[in-house]
């Protein structure tokens, strides 16, 4: 996220100098408008870059559904709900057949 801001800030920063510094002409207003593309391209690429550099997440379903039960005595467990713990491994033990 702090790319992405950064690439912001250099974008408007270099839209910003260019812009400035044509006067009020039809020569002058060609040369800000292509400023202001150039500064829009150029933002764009910075900001294309930081997010392609950002980690993807990945969401990764269970492999069975004695994996879902075990995961939910484990976090009732971290939670400290025995007895919901205790409820999740018998639904564990009973899916693995133990």
């Amino acid at each position: 996220m702090k790319a992405f801001i950064r690439a912001g800030a250099v974008a408007v920063l270099a839209l910003t100098l260019t812009a400035t510094t044509f006067a009020d002409s039809a020569e002058a207003r060609r040369g800000r408008n292509a400023a202001i593309v150039g500064g829009l391209i150029v933002g764009g690429l910075i900001a294309g870059a930081a997010v392609a550099q950002s980690r993807e997440r990945v969401y990764v379903r269970p492999r069975s559904r004695c994996d879902e039960y075990r995961r939910n005595a484990v976090a009732n467990e971290e939670l400290g709900r025995r007895s919901r713990a205790q409820y999740w491994w018998d639904r564990y033990a009973d899916c693995r057949g133990d």
